[in-house]
C-alpha cells in the first residue's frame, strides 16, 4: 500500500464511520444549530460510537470493531429514514455559508499540517520523544482489534501487555483507541501505521 494510502484511507474511514453515525441525531440538536448540522455530524457519531462501544467493551467480550460493525447496520435504516423525510432549515446567509467553507478549509488544512512529517519522509509511523505512542496507543489499538477491552488481560504475557492490562491504562474510557482498533481492522493498516493519520482527523 502507498503512503498515500496508508495515511489517507483510515482518516476517511474513520470520518464516514463517525458522519454515518451522526446523520440522524444531528435531527436532535436545537433549530439554532440546525444549518451547522453537517458540520456536528462527525462530533455527533463519534460520541455515539463511545456511548455505545464503552458498555459494551467493558463488560462483554466484544471487540470495538465487532460493536462499531453492529452499530453502523443498526443506524442504517435511521439514517435513510431521515434523509427521506428532511426538514425545512432556514437557508444560511452567503457570510455564515463562506465561514462554514472556511472551518472546512482549516480542518483539512491542519489535518495536512499534522501527516506532513511522515509523508514526506515516507513512512507512516509516531515520531518525537514521547513514548505514548509505542507504550499505550499503539499495543492497545492493536489488542483492541482482536479483544474486548474487558479481556485484554488474556494475551500472553509481555512487557506492553503489563503497560495496558493494569492500572491506570486498564479501566479507563479509550475512545480513541476504539475508533482507532475500529479503522485499522477495517482497512487492513495496522495501528503502528494509522496512528498519526487518525489523531491527525480528531486534531483537525
Amino acid at each position: 500500500m502507498s503512503i498515500a494510502a496508508t495515511i489517507l484511507l483510515p482518516a476517511l474511514v474513520a470520518l464516514a464511520l463517525c458522519v454515518h453515525l451522526g446523520v440522524a441525531w444531528r435531527q436532535l440538536l436545537p433549530p439554532a444549530l440546525q444549518p451547522y448540522r453537517w458540520l456536528l455530524a462527525p462530533l455527533l457519531g463519534f460520541a455515539l460510537l463511545l456511548i455505545v462501544v464503552t458498555p459494551l467493551t467493558l463488560l462483554t467480550a466484544l471487540t470495538p470493531p465487532q460493536v462499531v460493525a453492529g452499530l453502523t447496520l443498526a443506524v442504517a435504516p435511521l439514517n435513510l429514514w431521515t434523509l427521506l423525510r428532511r426538514r425545512a432549515v432556514p437557508r444560511l446567509p452567503a457570510a455564515e455559508r463562506w465561514a462554514q467553507a472556511g472551518c472546512l478549509l482549516i480542518a483539512a488544512l491542519v489535518f495536512a499540517l499534522a501527516v506532513l512529517p511522515v509523508a514526506r519522509w515516507g513512512i507512516s509511523t509516531p515520531i518525537g520523544s514521547n513514548w505514548d505512542p509505542a507504550d499505550v496507543y499503539i499495543p492497545l489499538g492493536r489488542a483492541l482489534e482482536l479483544r474486548s477491552q474487558r479481556d485484554v488481560g488474556q494475551f500472553p504475557r509481555n512487557p506492553l501487555l503489563k503497560i495496558i492490562a493494569t492500572p491506570p491504562v486498564t479501566g479507563r474510557v479509550h475512545s480513541f483507541s476504539y475508533l482507532h482498533a475500529t479503522a485499522s481492522r477495517t482497512t487492513g493498516v495496522e495501528p503502528l501505521h494509522s496512528f498519526v493519520p487518525l489523531l491527525a482527523l480528531l486534531l483537525a
